[in-house]
């Protein structure tokens, strides 16, 4: 049989073709607090779900460790159901002090 060659949309890869990323401990992003950095790897691309009781600051964890990757200039997207509009006063009071609110706000996360 000869080779089949396949028309693959762009990004996708057939296995035995999959291009290597560099190590995750090399491209991870800081968290901004090195005691959460050895638990939690954040790196481009990644997703990730935080659970947990209504009220144990869920969302404050989050808005902090945004906040600190949106300095270095990362863009994030954070969904956030239950209370749409206090997320702003929430970000507003972690963020309030440092410069570059209104960059933050406008340009650096995305809630829905």
């Amino acid at each position: 049989m000869g080779d089949v060659v396949r028309m693959l949309p762009k990004g996708c890869y057939m296995l035995a073709d999959l291009p290597q990323r560099e190590s995750i401990a090399k491209s991870a992003i800081s968290t901004g607090w090195w005691e959460l950095d050895e638990l939690w790897k954040i790196y481009d691309g990644q997703f990730t779900v935080v659970t947990g009781l209504a009220g144990s600051g869920k969302s404050t964890l989050v808005l902090n460790v945004i906040a600190n990757i949106a300095e270095r200039g990362y863009k994030t997207f954070m969904f956030v159901p239950e209370n749409e509009q206090s997320i702003h006063e929430k970000v507003r009071g972690i963020l309030g002090s440092r410069k570059g609110w209104d960059y933050f706000s406008t340009g650096q996360v995305v809630v829905q």
